[in-house]
């Protein structure tokens, strides 16, 4: 869970930082800067759940939720938005995408936890 956090932390900042330019965006590096690390940060987080899996070091859990989660939020979104992107209609359209995806899984994976009572990540 710790990983789909980390992304939902970052795609949260971004909304709010997108959301105070709407309409009128403009050249801002942080958020460029931010885009750049979410996309090395998710890239290197579903890497690294395909090692896992291909080396079978992952819970069912993990196999059931947390890999196809990173990977739908990933290539619904995240891997449409181009490193150091500037603020723009486009961008915000990938950040809400990838906010939408993610909320989805996180209801799936709490309707999960509920039912089984434990995960692990």
């Amino acid at each position: 869970m710790q990983r789909l956090e980390e992304i939902q932390t970052r795609i949260n900042w971004l909304e709010q930082e997108l959301d105070k330019q709407h309409p009128r965006f403009r050249e801002d590096k942080n958020i460029s800067n931010k885009i750049t690390e979410l996309k090395e940060y998710a890239l290197a987080e579903r890497k690294k759940y395909h090692r896992e899996l291909k080396e079978g070091r992952l819970t069912d859990f993990e196999k059931r939720f947390i890999g196809p989660a990173i990977d739908d939020v990933y290539m619904k979104a995240i891997d449409k938005m181009r490193k150091g992107a500037k603020p723009s209609v486009e961008l915000c359209d990938h950040v809400s995408e990838t906010a939408s995806t993610l909320s989805w899984w996180l209801c799936e994976i709490e309707h999960a936890l509920g039912e089984s009572g434990s995960s692990s990540d």
